[in-house]
């Protein structure tokens, strides 16, 4: 799937404070965190040097809707009731598989990490969207992830408000944390290895 390397994720929380601070000095058109001493460019080379996954593909936005749906997508969709899919449902079905690399699995660990980690929003719930572009022969590893990240980040500040939960962030939040403290802090070998909470705590905001 080309998710390897966020088995080293560490990162089970973020700073209120340091997000607010990141946040603000995001700019969606420059694509680029405004700093005192700099900028640091959000692109799709910087996303995949820092989480690795896979850059370059197709793109899943430009990808048409699946008439009728796919059978086997609608079948792991049904798995879970209620309009909503929650990333909790899908982490339960994570724990409590057998481990098999199936289909479910994948689906229910890639839905998790697009709900988490790009396109998140104020239901905290998958978006049904996503899954009318989806086929059970995809090749996950294929699809531009870094790019669709990107896409939600340009967009991510549309009716944000500092310290509103009713006017929440909705694009890759984590990630622009993640890039400002990866600036300030030097590590070695794999960069989520060393980036945890301990040391989103410790960062300058």
């Amino acid at each position: 799937m080309g998710f390897g390397r966020l088995l080293k994720f560490k990162v089970d929380g973020l700073p209120a404070k340091l997000v607010n601070y990141v946040v603000e000095r995001f700019n969606p058109l420059d694509m680029e965190i405004n700093l005192p001493c700099g900028k640091i460019k959000v692109d799709a080379k910087a996303i995949h040097k820092l989480i690795g996954i896979p850059r370059g593909g197709v793109h899943l936005s430009s990808l048409p809707k699946v008439e009728p749906k796919d059978e086997v997508v609608t079948k792991w969709r049904d798995r879970f009731s209620g309009r909503y899919v929650p990333p909790t449902k899908m982490v339960d079905m994570i724990e409590t598989s057998d481990g098999e690399d199936n289909f479910n699995f994948r689906m229910d660990f890639l839905m998790c990490f697009v709900t988490l980690m790009i396109d998140f929003h104020k239901q905290g719930c998958l978006r049904p969207w996503i899954l009318d572009r989806i086929t059970s022969d995809m090749d996950f590893s294929k699809i531009d992830w870094c790019q669709f990240m990107l896409e939600k980040l340009k967009k991510c500040k549309n009716g944000w408000k500092s310290n509103d939960p009713n006017r929440p962030f909705t694009g890759a939040l984590t990630i622009l944390v993640l890039l400002y403290v990866d600036s300030e802090v030097r590590g070695y070998g794999c960069r989520l290895q060393y980036l945890s909470r301990d040391v989103l705590d410790e960062a300058k905001a």
